[in-house]
C-alpha cells in the first residue's frame, strides 16, 4: 500500500479534471487520510469548492436507521413510470434476449416500479426473449437460461432482488440525500432517471 506522500506526489501529476473526476465519482472509494489530499489537491489548484462539499456529502454515509427509512419512504412513493399508487415499489431485475446470427443482445434492466408496471416490462422482456432470443448459437443457450432464471427468480427471489436493487439505488446515490435531501421531489426524479437509464 503507497504511503500518503507518495499519494500526494502522485496527485500533483494529475491533471485538473482527473482530480475533479476523482472528486465527483471516487471519493468513496478512497481512504480517509487519501481524502484530505484528495480536498488539499482541490484548494491548491482553485477548483470548484463544490467539489469539497461533494465529497464531504458522498463520505458522510446514511446511517442504518436513515436508510431503513428511506427505504420506506421509498416503498410508498407513487409509481415512477405509471404516478399511480398501485402499492408498494419494488425493485426488479427485468433479462431479455434478442440475437440473430452472430450478434447476441443479453442484457439485465433494473427498474424501481409497481407491481403492475413491473409485468408489463417483464411480460414484455419475456415475448421478446421468446420470440427474438434464440437466432444465434450464443442466443441459443442464452435464451433457456434467462427465461428459466426469471421464473425461478419470480418465483423464490422476488424480496431478495428488490432489497437488493433499493440498498445499491441508496449507496449509490448517499451524496445527493446528504446534500439535497430525501423528499419526494429528490427521489422520484432520480428513481426515473434508474429506470430510464437502462431502457
Amino acid at each position: 500500500m503507497r504511503t500518503v506522500e507518495e499519494i500526494r506526489a502522485n496527485y500533483k501529476k494529475f491533471t485538473d479534471s482527473k482530480i475533479e473526476d476523482l472528486a465527483k465519482n471516487e471519493s468513496r472509494s478512497l481512504r480517509r487520510e487519501i481524502l484530505s489530499v484528495l480536498k488539499d489537491e482541490i484548494i491548491e489548484r482553485n477548483l470548484d469548492p463544490n467539489l469539497i462539499t461533494w465529497v464531504d456529502a458522498e463520505n458522510n454515509l446514511l446511517t442504518e436507521l436513515e436508510k431503513k427509512n428511506l427505504k420506506e419512504k421509498i416503498k410508498h412513493l407513487p409509481c415512477p413510470t405509471c404516478s399511480k399508487k398501485n402499492g408498494e415499489l419494488k425493485g426488479y431485475e427485468i433479462s431479455t434476449v434478442v440475437s440473430y446470427l452472430i450478434y447476441c443482445d443479453d442484457k439485465t434492466e433494473i427498474k424501481i416500479t409497481c407491481k403492475d408496471c413491473a409485468r408489463k416490462y417483464k411480460l414484455n422482456s419475456i415475448l421478446k426473449t421468446v420470440f427474438l432470443g434464440w437466432w444465434s448459437k450464443r442466443g441459443i443457450l442464452a435464451t433457456p437460461f434467462t427465461l428459466i432464471k426469471e421464473f425461478i427468480n419470480f418465483l423464490f427471489y422476488k424480496e431478495k432482488i428488490s432489497n437488493r436493487i433499493i440498498d445499491t439505488f441508496i449507496d449509490k446515490n448517499n451524496g445527493i440525500f446528504r446534500l439535497d435531501g430525501m423528499e419526494n421531489d429528490v427521489l422520484i426524479p432520480l428513481i426515473k432517471f434508474v429506470n430510464r437509464e437502462f431502457e
